[in-house]
């Protein structure tokens, strides 16, 4: 076998495991997802009456009110709103009922509110393996493939095969890398 032939199959090798190498090497994307739930306050800023007072009938208990159609004996005449209470980031609907006037609504509001952190980690390999190959630009007389190997992202280690046209002969080359 000539020498040539077996810088073919060297260099079809390298080219066909670089290949396979990259095709396995993806990033890896590492996705954390936390979700935070907090008990919010917040003071009410605006009490809206949405609809006009309205009479009801009710039936007072112990511990509790019964709403009626219709006024009996044992019925009180009550008023009755409807009313949206706003704060800064939440609103309320609700429906106040009173034996008398209204003068005055004030309170808090509060409510859940949750808070997702999506935290994306995408991981590069710090060390790999390269293939290059090269070629003289002025005259194609030499061709050269070979390997680098990058350690931690600052240093490499290189060879390669260098085969010349004129002088027919194969050379084998070592370098070395250093990051700037």
């Amino acid at each position: 076998m000539k020498i040539r032939e077996k810088l073919y199959i060297v260099a079809g090798l390298i080219i066909l495991f670089a290949l396979l190498k990259q095709c396995e090497n993806e990033p890896i994307i590492k996705i954390e997802t936390k979700t935070i739930t907090k008990i919010v306050t917040d003071t009410i800023v605006k009490t809206n009456i949405v609809e006009v007072e309205k009479k009801v009938y009710v039936e007072k208990f112990k511990d509790s009110i019964v709403f009626t159609d219709k006024p009996s004996e044992t019925t009180t005449t009550a008023t009755q709103y409807k009313t949206k209470l706003e704060s800064n980031n939440a609103t309320a609907d609700i429906v106040i009922t009173s034996l008398g006037e209204v003068l005055n609504v004030q309170g808090t509001i509060t409510y859940p509110e949750k808070e997702i952190i999506t935290n994306i980690t995408k991981t590069k390999n710090a060390s790999g393996l390269f293939v290059y190959g090269s070629t003289a630009i002025n005259n194609f007389n030499s061709a050269e493939v070979g390997l680098m190997y990058q350690f931690k992202n600052t240093v490499g280690v290189m060879a390669g095969v260098n085969y010349n046209i004129i002088t027919t002969q194969p050379e084998l080359r070592v370098g070395i890398l250093i990051k700037l």
